[in-house]
């Protein structure tokens, strides 16, 4: 009987070292990467003369990368660490009622913005006005308007979800210390649309962020844009009263995508479409540089200006502003990319 037991072990161990490469010939297809880990792909290298040297550590990253049901066995344990220790990387925050948050340090340190460790300094304040009294100024010399556009971080509008060790938003932060700097010391015209949203996010039964993404969602995006306009002279209705929205489908969010988590969460997130508000017309031309908060903002922009026209920060030019010839230039930019204001607009 200990004798067939152990024949029984040692065929389970070579049958489950020895099948994955079989059944990957015939079910890999079905299995295929779908880019969920967000990595380069590797191509398997090709043994020769000049790579001899290196060819064995080139071939271990390429299987490494490329090992049958790797995704797979990927996402499994990132189900497995989060579902039984909450593990979530030094990258995102596993919150309240599976609420995920962004907190990479070296893409706009999240937490800081939220804890209000990230404070300016009086001269990094003084820089930023000057820098932005200057655009504000050539516009209005060719008969323009600029407006700085600042969008919240997804914690600070629904903190409640946020861990207990975080504590509440602080009430000194970046965002706040730099618009009252701007709004008392020049006459930038600013819009931090927090109080807007959590105003829509009591009267409104669905989330105005996605739970498993960093940005807003199309009802985010319908309450900043509607700041935006009203700054503007433009009346756009609130959500539910007179711009309704219907659910049109559902996803998971770029942070459980980050995590290997896009199965487990592949309907935390819904699509919205928002109605009631296309009548808006307006003939003057406008011009965003943004980020892709933005996303969530331009179809409205589209639909009720006859000219617009936004191009990503990473691909801003302000020669190309300048050619466009604007009513009106937004600087949209979400809390934590608050920095990038040092970077000067006018060279």
């Amino acid at each position: 009987m200990k004798k067939a037991k152990i024949i029984i072990f040692i065929t389970l161990f070579i049958c489950g070292i020895v099948l994955p490469v079989p059944l990957w010939i015939f079910a890999g297809p079905h299995f295929g990467s779908d880019g969920a880990e967000n990595r380069a792909p590797v191509n398997k290298p090709v043994f020769n003369a000049e790579n001899y040297t290196v060819y064995a550590d080139e071939y271990e990253d390429y299987f490494n990368n490329n090992m049958p049901f790797r995704e797979g066995l990927t996402g499994v344990e990132a189900m497995t660490d989060y579902l039984l220790f909450k593990s979530t990387g030094e990258d995102v925050i596993a919150g309240r009622d599976d609420w995920l948050f962004y907190a990479a340090k070296n893409d706009g340190d999240p937490v800081k913005n939220y804890t209000g460790e990230d404070l300016f300094s009086e001269s990094q304040l003084e820089y930023i006005a000057e820098n932005l009294t200057e655009i504000n100024e050539y516009m209005k010399s060719r008969g323009g308007r600029f407006i700085l556009f600042i969008a919240p971080n997804k914690e600070r509008v629904y903190s409640e979800y946020m861990p207990d060790k975080y504590g509440t938003p602080a009430k000194r932060s970046a965002v706040t210390q730099l618009t009252e700097y701007l709004r008392k010391k020049t006459d930038v015209e600013v819009i931090y649309c927090l109080d807007d949203l959590l105003e829509a996010k009591d009267s409104c039964a669905d989330p105005l962020y996605n739970k498993t993404d960093t940005h807003w969602n199309q009802l985010g995006g319908y309450v900043g844009s509607r700041a935006l306009f009203a700054a503007l002279g433009m009346e756009l209705p609130k959500l539910g009263n007179g711009a309704e929205y219907a659910v049109t489908g559902h996803d998971s969010g770029d942070l459980a995508r980050y995590l290997s988590l896009e199965c487990m969460f592949k309907d935390a997130d819904n699509e919205y479409e928002v109605k009631g508000y296309e009548d808006v017309k307006d003939g003057r031309k406008i011009y965003l540089r943004m980020d892709s908060f933005y996303k969530a903002m331009r179809k409205y922009v589209d639909s009720c200006f006859e000219n617009s026209e936004a191009v990503h920060f990473t691909d801003f030019e302000m020669d190309d502003m300048l050619d466009y010839e604007p009513d009106i230039f937004v600087y949209e930019c979400v809390e934590r990319y608050l920095p990038q204001l040092m970077i000067p607009l006018l060279q």
